[in-house]
């Protein structure tokens, strides 16, 4: 997932940053009235996840938004969901913005016939470790370097 070359041009970006602002609002304004779990699409997971990388300011946003516990109303990331689901938010997206949910580089790929499945990019259980080691071992790795390029080292 968010492999594809386009995810980088800056025009899909802009247009999944707008649309992850629209998911927001719609979050917002119908999260406690839906009674199914809302699924985003590709480019606006993409646009989460990018904002989840930005701790403090991502708090923030949530607190000025007042959606803090209205999240655990969207299908996260590895999460299997179920296509009725997804239809029920493309729905309600339909209704509110009177434009497709589905767009080119924002889809939901079906993985069974009734099951949408979003892959996580990163195989924690894979790797065998965590991700502070990792941090820490990537941490000294580029401070011995920059200690080699030194020259009293």
């Amino acid at each position: 997932m968010f492999v594809e070359p386009y995810r980088s041009e800056v025009v899909y970006l802009i247009v999944a940053r707008q649309r992850y602002k629209a998911f927001l609002f719609m979050l917002l304004r119908f999260a406690r009235d839906f009674s199914s779990r809302l699924v985003p699409t590709s480019d606006i997971l993409l646009m989460w996840l990018t904002h989840q990388s930005y701790p403090t300011v991502y708090c923030e946003d949530l607190k000025a938004l007042a959606i803090e516990g209205d999240l655990e109303k969207v299908a996260t990331l590895s999460e299997k969901v179920k296509e009725k689901q997804f239809e029920e938010t493309k729905k309600l997206w339909d209704r509110v913005f009177n434009q497709p949910y589905e767009i080119d580089g924002g889809e939901v790929p079906l993985m069974l016939e009734d099951v949408i499945s979003i892959k996580s990019p990163i195989y924690w259980e894979d790797s065998g470790t965590s991700f502070l080691i990792l941090c820490m071992k990537l941490f000294f790795q580029v401070n011995k370097r920059c200690l080699d390029l030194l020259p009293y080292h």
